[in-house]
């Protein structure tokens, strides 16, 4: 760890990014991590077999910070097999993962680690929102942020119950003691691989604090990986969550609210795949029947739930799915 002029510790941060074709954006992203006001950061940047002009445009950045940025092209291919290169190379007592679009505040490095007060046994989440393509403008704060500290099993509760358990990975910061007890992420997965790292790390932490004084911003409507749901990347949100929620079992045990919480991720599942992929749609209903039921209902606005009343839902997703 460096030392301030006043003494105090300042330890490294390290972000670690892969780049995926994002030429537009990544330039942007640098730029607001070097402006930290906090300026202990290393910044890891792995180029995941980019097509574009990515690699030369973070290459322009590292070539003036080359003492705060690394830059290495992927050695496999894959978002979370770039997550664990960059994790490889970075040297952080606390590290962000974080994608090669997205925002965060000027302070955000310094009030998260105010926040957690330097603890290595818990995590910093912020507060978050989307915004649209290229306008900070258009940021909306998420709805479903629970604005208080939670405990694993309190965010299971809270945040799967309802499924409202988005956790973009630039919210968090988290200590590397935690991440090495967790392991890295599960370079198996695709969509949904989020979820089922940030299970892990949950599990592994003694709190997860909110802080309310960072903002992480959200690129959307941009065509990332979750908006390209083929069969291949559903049968990793499938196993995204048999993994955590076996993970869950061992760790929280089945009381009634949980079970009923297990019950709720599966049943969002099958609202997402259906009508495709039935046989993984029936491993699902079977979850949810040992479960007890689940008691979420389909989503849907106000137009949309009329025809649900009226016609179902399963003819409802059938019909916007063609």
């Amino acid at each position: 760890m460096e030392k301030s002029s006043r003494g105090i510790s300042t330890p490294l941060v390290s972000f670690c990014i892969p780049c995926h074709n994002t030429e537009r954006f990544v330039g942007e992203t640098i730029e607001c991590l070097l402006k930290q006001s906090y300026r202990n950061i290393e910044i890891v940047v792995i180029d995941d077999h980019s097509t574009d002009n990515s690699f030369s445009v973070i290459d322009s950045y590292k070539k003036v910070y080359h003492d705060r940025i690394v830059l290495e092209k992927s050695l496999k291919k894959g978002a979370s097999a770039a997550r664990n290169q960059a994790y490889n190379l970075s040297k952080g007592d606390f590290v962000v993962f974080f994608d090669s679009d997205d925002l965060v505040n000027p302070h955000y490095v310094s009030e998260q680690l105010s926040a957690l007060k330097y603890s290595t046994d818990s995590v910093v989440i912020s507060k978050w929102g989307r915004f649209y393509d290229n306008d900070l403008n258009t940021y909306k704060e998420d709805l479903f942020i629970v604005k208080r500290n939670l405990s694993f099993h309190q965010w299971v509760l809270e945040h799967w119950t309802d499924v409202s358990h988005t956790t973009p990975p630039g919210r968090l910061l988290i200590p590397r003691k935690i991440i090495e007890v967790s392991g890295g992420w599960n370079e198996d997965l695709s969509l949904n691989d989020d979820f089922e790292f940030f299970t892990r790390i949950f599990c592994n932490s003694k709190n997860i604090i909110y802080n309310n004084d960072s903002t992480f911003y959200y690129r959307s409507g941009i065509g990332g990986l979750s908006s390209k749901k083929s069969d291949k990347a559903y049968f990793s949100y499938f196993q995204s969550i048999k993994i955590s929620i076996e993970k869950t079992k061992e760790t929280l045990g089945e009381e009634n609210a949980l079970r009923r919480a297990y019950a709720n991720i599966w049943k969002m599942f099958i609202y997402e795949v259906y009508p495709r992929l039935p046989e993984l749609t029936i491993i699902a209903e079977n979850e949810i029947k040992q479960l007890g039921g689940a008691t979420i209902k389909f989503p849907a606005g106000r137009k949309t739930k009329a025809l649900v009343a009226l016609l179902g839902w399963k003819v409802v997703k059938k019909i916007k799915t063609r």
